[in-house]
Order: structure tokens, then C-alpha cells, then sequence
């Protein structure tokens, strides 16, 4: 038995929908990765600056933060 045009759109826009959402979650697990790596850049810098006694590297610390 033929589809119908409709049958085609609708399997189109299914396909075409699944492909968008799995970009999506990548896009999403990519920006989740940037994010903590963000965070252990923020502390890391952190510690550095209140080891060495740098006021000037906590203000550049918070760069990251207010980035993300």
C-alpha cells in the first residue's frame, strides 16, 4: 500500500526531529564539559593567588565565573 504525501512529511519531520535533538544533548554535554572545566580553572586560580599572596590573579579568577 502507497503513503500518502502525509505519511512522508510526518516520517520526515520525525527524522528530522530526531537528528536536531541528538545535536542538541551533544551540544549540551559539550557546554556541561567547558563548565567544569571553567570551575577548576576559577580554583585552581584561586588557591594559587591566595598561596602566592596575588590579589591582582584573584580579580583575573573571576573572569571564568563571570563567563559562565
Amino acid at each position: 500500500m502507497d503513503k500518502s504525501p502525509f505519511d512522508y512529511k510526518i516520517e520526515i519531520l520525525v527524522k528530522e526531529w530526531d537528528y536536531v535533538q541528538t545535536h542538541i544533548s551533544r551540544f549540551d554535554t559539550i557546554t556541561f564539559s567547558v563548565r567544569g572545566w571553567a570551575v577548576s580553572a576559577f580554583t585552581a586560580m584561586l588557591a594559587v593567588s591566595a598561596s602566592q599572596k596575588l590579589p591582582n590573579l584573584m580579580l583575573l579568577a573571576i573572569l571564568p565565573v563571570v563567563m559562565f
